[in-house]
């Protein structure tokens, strides 16, 4: 089995600033993504990584 923490990218076990900006770099295609991190940053599970899903990670790296 694998844990998979909503919004944790780096798998640490907790939403950091690094993780914010791995999903932006996934999503400005910076960086290739991997299937793990995909399903980490797709906060609304619709397959892909999108502004949507940015936003809510940036809600819930600032606690809101």
């Amino acid at each position: 089995y694998t844990l998979i923490v909503r919004g944790d990218l780096n798998g640490d076990g907790s939403l950091k600033l690094n993780d914010l900006a791995m999903a932006q770099k996934i999503f400005l295609e910076l960086s290739e993504p991997e299937n793990l991190k995909v399903k980490a940053a797709d906060l609304n599970k619709d397959g892909e990584i999108d502004i949507n899903d940015l936003s809510k990670l940036q809600k819930m790296f600032l606690g809101m």
